[in-house]
């Protein structure tokens, strides 16, 4: 049975910073890493590059290369045929792009000499490219897929009757809170627990995972543009990526539209996922704020101590090293095939695995709407130190105008 009939049998409808995991890193944010400190905890510091929106009306105001929103026919100078860009020193071969952007330049630029509206294009494209890494991370993936000897060809599609328990299906086919309270637990403010996988799913994807490592370490495929973490394997990689956005949108956004509205969960849109594997004794007390909005964590076993999640609260990048607060402290202990759903935020540590070998399933949901939103209104109301100033503020015209009334 494929998988769009599965869905089908199943009532599941279709849905459409600092970080710093590195399995979450963006690899073109300049990225200073710090290890914590007893006195701050402080934490890696990471600064993203903020987006640039192509088209705009006000361009030359901004003081940023923009087109306009609408073609303008005629003007300033009438647009250059395409064989005069031949011999121009340009950013990109494809001589066919200028001309047709010289319709939507704006009126400052239409008049300029062709040298000059070329090169004011290729600051426009060169924003929207893709960066060398990116590049060679699309290479990467698409030699592995091409040459990767798959061991369980029914992990790289979703049949949820053989990936979730039955429990975690019916909640997800009626979608209601009622029905998602009945099989998720709320340990801590903005924590939910639930069971998600079967124990055979997990164990055909951890053996997956070592049936990759054991293959790529035989081949000539370099992964230099990787971190250098041996313990971590990218699901995408393997040629996963439509599985992994099918779990995202089909199965943690209905209920991260529920629990997690007021920070981005109704509008997931990109994902990354890996599976980590650590044993005895590795040291992996780091403190971790995740560059994600939603951080889902399977444990996918198989025999361990340890490894417990530390939680010390939500802060923006502002209040990041702020000391853990009492009441914001939680430790979640792992169990075979049950899931801890975070907002990425939530400041962590992992404790070391003291026992046996451990694998978990990570996978971080980000939504590009939510971080515009809180780029342009500055909102960090999920932010427990910003909740904590403007509880003290409120409190404070409340004393400041009590002291002035005089009652009758």
């Amino acid at each position: 049975m494929d998988e769009n009939e599965n869905a089908e049998d199943t009532d599941v409808s279709e849905a459409s910073t600092l970080s710093l995991n590195s399995e979450f890193e963006d690899p073109e944010a300049e990225t200073t890493k710090r290890k914590p400190t007893q006195e701050t905890g402080e934490t890696s510091k990471r600064r993203r590059t903020p987006l640039n929106p192509m088209f705009g009306e006000d361009a030359e105001a901004s003081g940023t290369s923009r087109l306009l929103s609408k073609p303008v026919d005629g003007g300033a100078s009438e647009p250059v045929h395409m064989d005069a860009y031949d011999n121009i020193p340009r950013a990109f071969p494809a001589t066919e792009l200028y001309p047709a952007m010289e319709r939507y330049l704006p009126p400052h630029v239409r008049g300029k000499s062709i040298e000059e509206k070329v090169a004011y294009s290729d600051d426009i494209l060169m924003q929207y490219a893709p960066s060398q890494k990116e590049i060679e991370l699309r290479d990467y993936r698409d030699k592995i897929i091409s040459e990767y000897p798959r061991l369980h060809e029914k992990l790289y599609a979703i049949n949820p009757t053989e990936v979730f328990v039955p429990s975690f299906i019916k909640a997800i086919n009626e979608k209601t809170e009622d029905r998602f309270n009945n099989i998720i637990s709320v340990p801590s403010p903005g924590i939910l627990t639930f069971e998600i996988f079967q124990p055979e799913y997990c164990e055909m994807l951890v053996a997956e995972v070592n049936h990759f490592q054991t293959w790529i370490q035989k081949t000539d495929i370099r992964t230099e543009h990787r971190n250098n973490m041996n313990n971590m394997t990218y699901l995408d990689d393997l040629g996963m990526e439509y599985m992994l956005q099918n779990l995202m949108d089909r199965f943690i956004s209905p209920i991260s539209k529920v629990f997690f509205t007021q920070v981005g969960g109704s509008t997931l849109n990109e994902h990354e996922c890996v599976v980590e594997c650590h044993t005895e004794g590795e040291n992996e007390l780091a403190v971790l704020v995740d560059d994600t909005e939603l951080t889902l964590n399977v444990c996918l076993g198989q025999q361990f101590l340890g490894g417990e999640l530390c939680f010390q609260g939500v802060y923006c990048e502002k209040h990041v090293d702020t000391p853990t607060r009492p009441e914001d402290n939680f430790e979640y202990s792992h169990i075979l095939g049950h899931a801890i759903l975070y907002q990425g935020r939530n400041r962590h540590v992992s404790k070391v695995t003291t026992a046996g070998k451990r694998y978990n399933l990570v996978l971080g949901c980000k939504s590009a709407g939510f971080r515009q939103v809180c780029k342009q209104l500055g909102d960090f109301s999920w932010c427990s130190e910003c909740k904590q100033e403007k509880d003290r503020r409120n409190r404070e015209l409340v004393s400041t105008f009590m002291a002035g009334f005089v009652p009758k």
